[in-house]
């Protein structure tokens, strides 16, 4: 069995500035970002298959020290999926009997699943210490190297972890940490492209002031000395929580003031993943299976990916 941590990805336009100078023969063509992102999905498409057959390999790197990560496709892109391995070379020295010392490279890898469906707009990466100490290390590497990609089309890319609602409450209800509650609550909410995103947010917006008895505005102060009021019962509440912190995703989705000197700030949901498992024998039919047991376990796939998507 193996574990999958869940991420959204979303496209943002960027702007590109004019080439300058005599660098080429010909002046490329000039970018325009809105006819690039209008066909977003399509360009990470055109990217992801070309990697796949060869034509023009992707080189994955790490954004801290730009270190190489080698990459194979466990069956080639089709259908808006791109499955494949990433791995992290290591070097292990060992001590032989003779007091002499041996190098070896080892390259353990995890499988990284892109489904680039329409409305779907996920990656899966699997959670393997061996590999990657840190989950996260991955989403870096995809991140930077995507960005990278996309770059002269005029857009850019976020990836973002999923979480679950518990962690969220765990920290608004914790009142042996914060016994005097929380003066403010901070919601940030990207720019959405990814229209399941877009459909399910609009009408808490529009409610979010009736359930906190604050202000109108996306960060939602209590009254002067006063603490906000978080119930997990409350279905306006709850419902905007859940959506943000296991729908939308990220970082800095959802920032909480405590109340009390010297109380820090807390990015909520920083080390808390939305998860799921899959057996590994789903991958091997992927790659070693007739094609009955390949067509078997990529719909087992996408049913994966599309998990918890309404």
């Amino acid at each position: 069995m193996s574990t999958f941590i869940y991420y959204n990805y979303q496209f943002c336009k960027i702007a590109v500035p004019p080439v300058q100078g005599e660098l080429f023969s010909q002046t490329p063509a000039p970018v325009h970002p809105d006819e690039s992102f209008a066909r977003k999905q399509e360009i990470l498409s055109e990217i992801l298959a070309a990697d796949s057959t060869g034509s023009r390999k992707i080189v994955f790197r790490n954004p801290r020290g730009g270190k190489e990560h080698l990459h194979s496709y466990l069956t080639p892109y089709r259908d808006g999926l791109a499955v494949m391995k990433i791995s992290n070379r290591r070097v292990h020295t060992t001590e032989k009997k003779d007091f002499t010392e041996e190098s070896y490279e080892e390259y353990p890898a995890c499988i990284v699943v892109i489904d680039n469906r329409p409305d779907i707009q996920r990656i899966v990466i699997e959670k393997r210490v061996l590999a990657f100490t840190d989950v996260n290390q991955v989403q870096a590497i995809l991140q930077h190297t995507l960005r990278r990609l996309l770059h002269p089309y005029g857009l850019s890319i976020n990836i973002d972890q999923l979480h679950t609602r518990s962690a969220f409450w765990n920290v608004a209800n914790d009142v042996r940490q914060y016994p005097q509650g929380f003066r403010r609550v901070r919601f940030y909410l990207p720019h959405l492209n990814l229209e399941r995103l877009k459909r399910v947010m609009n009408s808490y917006l529009i409610m979010a002031r009736e359930s906190y008895d604050s202000d109108l505005t996306w960060t939602q102060t209590a009254t002067q000395g006063g603490k906000l009021k978080f119930d997990e019962n409350d279905s306006l509440q709850s419902t905007l929580i859940n959506t943000l912190m296991e729908d939308v995703g990220g970082n800095n989705v959802i920032t909480l003031y405590p109340n009390g000197k010297g109380q820090k700030s807390v990015h909520v949901g920083e080390d808390n993943y939305r998860m799921g498992n899959m057996e590994k024998e789903v991958f091997d039919k992927l790659k070693r299976g007739d094609s009955i047991d390949r067509e078997q376990a990529m719909d087992e796939i996408k049913q994966f990916t599309k998990r918890y998507i309404d």
